[in-house]
């Protein structure tokens, strides 16, 4: 930093004497480069308030002596500051030490921040009377300004505190600055967060409060105007008031009077009947949000029921051996039959499937065979087995181990929240190995089923696998699986997986919530992988993981489709 010639002394405060002046001169002492584009400086005098005792800084202008084109450069002073007793001025300009300046001050900020600390003096003074309770904590928002009392105030003490403030502004008592002697202000009974020495400003409104303070004020409470206090609330053992004075109050009641206007109009009631208008309006709405919650949790039940062929639960029980008859078979139009002993190679048209060189003709079904079975149709699924009885499952292996029918399911859907995601995962766990619940955030986009998912919620990527011996899981390039159950493995959909677009969203980067579950895999190691490649953020357990992600629909799909974990 570039320091000036000037020795930085004290500069006078001009707003300890006079709170109107809007504007003065004064000589810069002192010129310091922030090297940021900001400049500090300290004049020999100045009307700026700095920032302190719970009032933000003055703003406003500096207007040196130095000319651009024949006219004064002004520098915009942004904020304030005291320390070491030196007021120090940020500027957005240089100006020279010795510089003869002129500094106007933003009186339409300052004057608002008078009226409301002159206010906020005779709330706290009063409260102290009638309760005993210290202010404790002051601070002028950007919004409103609050208080902080040691003590509760119940709503009838607030109007009453409220009720008397407003009588002291209709009063127009003078408000009156004073620096008592030593042995008179040991003598005065006055507000003070902390001991104080030497000269001390007592900010005095005669019969309501006594208060050291350097802040700006009025010069009478009728100047305050109307002190309205606008909320309350418990804090910290005692209460927070929030109050505004003057003009703006003014300006808070003008926003709230036109908003009720408005809500009068559009609900076709009087003023006095908004409140009970809205209440009926907030029943009704929780009501149809309920009931759209319940439709949408059939809709999604429904949906991941078509999932895997329509099972109730989309695993088979193994037996061991050969599987006999009765049990799964090929299900017609999404939905199971059971196979019997009775039906034949080229005869399957209810769901049942023949060891051999079998056909199957049945309309909505796949089935995936040993030996040669052709495959005539897509839909449920059915899993044959070399030297299985009609109708049958061939995997089979001792202790009847559970095996999923499909290896993981990755499905999209517009508009749910998380509980909805949660819950629309759950579902889909019920159908596959692993699952995984997208959701767009924002206003839903519209997709027909493009790309890798199936389009309006029951479409799949699918082909048919075929049978093989050895415990593998070898994840194709689309994240398909080979699996040993005992007497065999099996690839379902060739590719092992579904991808189910909802309604569907554009397929443009966007931001996704997911739900991510599985019975058996350790899902935590696969919500952090996709964080990380999707700059995502979530987390949960091995079992459920939720959060969201930044990516485009297909790249998720193909991320989880090609996962592996080990």
């Amino acid at each position: 930093m570039k320091k000036g010639t000037y020795m930085v002394k004290e500069g006078v405060k001009l707003f300890e004497r006079d709170s109107y002046i809007k504007e003065f001169t004064a000589v810069v002492l002192e010129c310091l480069d922030d090297c940021n584009g900001s400049f500090r400086l300290a004049l020999d005098r100045t009307a700026f308030y700095p920032e302190g005792g719970g009032q933000p800084s003055d703003s406003g202008v500096l207007i040196g002596a130095q000319e651009d084109k024949g006219k004064p450069v002004a520098g915009k002073v942004t904020h304030v500051c005291e320390k070491d007793g030196v007021i120090w001025h940020t500027a957005d300009r240089r100006f020279l030490p010795g510089e003869t300046v002129i500094g106007r001050i933003d009186w339409a900020k300052r004057y608002p921040r008078m009226q409301n600390h002159t206010g906020e003096h005779l709330l706290s003074g009063i409260v102290k009377k009638l309760y005993k309770y210290e202010n404790v904590g002051f601070h002028m928002g950007s919004e409103f300004v609050t208080l902080d009392f040691d003590g509760e105030l119940s709503q009838d003490e607030i109007i009453k505190a409220e009720s008397l403030v407003n009588e002291a502004v209709y009063a127009n008592i003078p408000v009156k600055a004073v620096y008592p002697a030593a042995k008179e202000l040991e003598a005065m009974e006055y507000r003070s967060k902390k001991a104080l020495n030497g000269d001390v400003r007592i900010v005095s409104i005669p019969g309501y409060d006594n208060c050291a303070c350097c802040g700006t004020h009025v010069a009478s409470t009728g100047e305050v105007g109307i002190v309205k206090i606008v909320a309350a609330q418990k804090y910290k053992g005692g209460s927070r008031l929030s109050m505004l004075c003057g003009i703006d109050a003014l300006r808070d009641y003008r926003v709230k009077n036109e908003a009720v206007y408005a809500i009068s109009a559009l609900l076709s009631v009087g003023l006095n009947e908004v409140v009970d208008a809205v209440q009926k309006q907030v029943n009704a709405t929780a009501r149809f949000r309920k009931q759209l919650t319940e439709y949408k949790l059939l809709y999604l039940k429904t949906k991941a029921e078509t999932i895997g062929g329509g099972a109730n639960r989309a695993y088979v029980q193994a037996n061991a051996g050969n599987a006999s008859a009765g049990s799964i078979g090929v299900g017609s139009m999404g939905a199971d039959n059971i196979g019997d002993n009775s039906a034949s190679a080229g005869n399957a048209s209810a769901g049942s499937t023949s060891a051999g060189n079998a056909d199957v003709g049945s309309t909505g079904a796949d089935s995936v065979g040993a030996g040669n079975a052709d495959v005539g149709s897509t839909g449920a699924d059915s899993v044959g087995a070399d030297n299985a009885d009609a109708g049958s499952l061939g995997a089979g292996s001792a202790g009847g181990d559970k095996t999923f029918m499909l290896d993981r399911v990755c499905a999209f859907e517009n508009e749910l929240d998380q509980p909805l995601l949660r819950q629309f995962c759950a579902m889909l766990c019920e159908r596959a190995e692993l699952a995984a619940a997208f959701s767009p955030k924002g206003d839903p986009a519209t997709e027909h089923g493009s790309g890798k998912n199936g389009g309006n919620g029951g479409g799949s990527n699918r082909s048919d696998g075929s049978a093989s011996a050895g415990r593998s899981k070898n994840g194709g390039s689309a994240g398909g699986s080979n699996r040993d159950d005992g007497a065999g493995s099996v690839s379902i959909g060739g590719a092992g997986s579904v991808s189910i677009g909802g309604n569907g969203a554009a397929d443009i980067t966007r931001e996704f919530r997911y739900a991510i579950s599985s019975d058996i895999v350790d899902v935590k190691t696969l919500g952090r992988e996709l964080n990380e490649v999707f700059n995502g953020r979530g987390g949960g357990s091995k079992r459920l993981v939720e959060g969201f992600v930044v990516a485009r629909k297909t790249d998720i799909e193909e991320f989880f489709n090609k996962w592996r974990g080990d």
